[in-house]
């Protein structure tokens, strides 16, 4: 009994994880079928090679007999169809480029292509740059036609191309030509004036907007970049006028002005003054001896004899020059001292030695209010009295608001 199981075993096989008998049936695919006369397997499945067809493991039936095909994994009718790189397509409308392996239009299959134009290698060059762009020109120097870069297009046996397609110059010069605008030059005996180039370049020639000028005899006036004799003033621009500098002097930026006290001529708003006599104060021309601007007034005033005290209030100098002011009073600093809170004490009495409803105390560290002592200084000199209290910021009806 086991030698019987031993042989029927050894005439097993297996088939996609299986037994089968190789005999009677057969796999395809890890899938066992009946084995019949004539079938083949495709892919997973069988097929009879006389009435199907087997593309990439699929059976389609032969329903044009031997004019069925093939075409990547499906079938066509050869007569009416073609096919193109695993593409199947209508040969009355399309037609397969086998230049690009793509489908197009009838008509166009066989033409040649720059980028996505089409073009005629016999008549044209198709110039591509190493980013892909890509444009067709026509050979203008015939077999000597060369590209340089991708739009542009030179005789090589004459010229040759530059900087990688930047430019192009004669053959016999170097490469390290200059670049000026869309042209070469040569620096040596040539010179680039605003993307124009200009010839005859000498040792001190410079660029006056396009034109060239010598630095030794000429000199080059701006904005208006015009060219003048080196002894002749520029005139320059004051709004919408010119001037000439060393006559005429421009004021507020739209007024021109006669220089009537040489270089000494200053502008005060849209009218000229000598500037070694008087000065400009407030828009206003004023003496320069003993009088002084201030912020006080809109006008001026006598600095031998005011003091503009807080930048608001003129005082007189009661004391002359011994005047001096305390906030927005004066005193005599031979006679009084200023000290904090802008309060005057008249000597010997000194700071320190203060009183305050009949307490000492110190202006600097301490503040007084209504004869009564409160300390510190919060807000240093910023510190004032508020009814009983010190604030900083705001004060109304004895109230410290914050």
């Amino acid at each position: 009994m086991m030698v019987f199981f031993s042989q029927f075993l050894g005439n097993l096989g297996f088939c996609g994880g299986y037994t089968f008998q190789p005999k009677i049936q057969m796999c395809c695919g890890g899938k066992s079928y009946p084995r019949m006369v004539g079938f083949k397997c495709c892919g997973l499945s069988i097929y009879s090679p006389n009435r199907q067809i087997c593309c990439n493991n699929r059976p389609f039936f032969k329903n044009h007999g031997y004019h069925t095909k093939c075409c990547g994994s499906n079938s066509y009718y050869t007569f009416q169809q073609g096919c193109c790189r695993g593409k199947v397509y209508d040969k009355k409308i399309y037609c397969c480029d086998t230049s690009f392996g793509n489908i197009r239009p009838i008509g166009h299959c066989g033409t040649k292509f720059c980028g996505v134009s089409p073009f005629t290698p016999a008549k044209q060059i198709c110039c591509t740059t190493n980013g892909g762009i890509s444009k067709a020109h026509y050979k203008h120097y015939g077999v000597a036609t060369a590209c340089c870069g991708h739009n542009k297009i030179y005789n090589r046996i004459t010229n040759k191309c530059c900087r990688n397609g930047m430019f192009v110059i004669g053959h016999h010069l170097p490469c390290k030509q200059s670049i000026c605008g869309v042209q070469t030059f040569n620096p040596v005996y040539q010179i680039c004036c605003g993307k124009h180039v200009i010839y005859n370049r000498h040792r001190f020639s410079k660029c006056c907007g396009v034109k060239l000028y010598n630095v030794k005899t000429q000199r080059c006036c701006r904005p208006s970049l015009t060219v003048r004799d080196i002894n002749t003033p520029c005139r320059q621009q004051c709004g919408s006028l010119l001037y000439h500098p060393s006559t005429h002097i421009c004021c507020s930026n739209h007024f021109v002005r006669l220089k009537r006290f040489a270089n000494n001529t200053a502008c005060c708003a849209n009218i000229v003054y000598n500037s070694l006599t008087h000065k400009c104060c407030n828009n206003r021309v004023i003496v320069r001896r003993n009088l002084a601007c201030s912020p006080c007034v809109t006008q001026y005033y006598d600095a031998t004899r005011f003091l503009c005290c807080g930048g608001t209030v003129l005082r007189p100098k009661t004391s002359g020059k011994q005047t001096k002011c305390c906030g927005l009073m004066t005193f005599n600093i031979v006679t009084q001292r200023c000290c904090t809170q802008n309060v005057i004490v008249t000597l010997p009495t000194t700071c320190n030695s203060m009183k305050c409803g009949g307490s000492p105390f110190s202006p600097s560290t301490q503040v007084c209010c209504f004869n009564r002592v409160l300390r510190p200084r919060r807000y240093g000199s910023n510190t004032e009295c508020c009814g009983p209290s010190v604030y900083n910021k705001v004060c109304f009806q004895s109230i410290v608001f914050y």
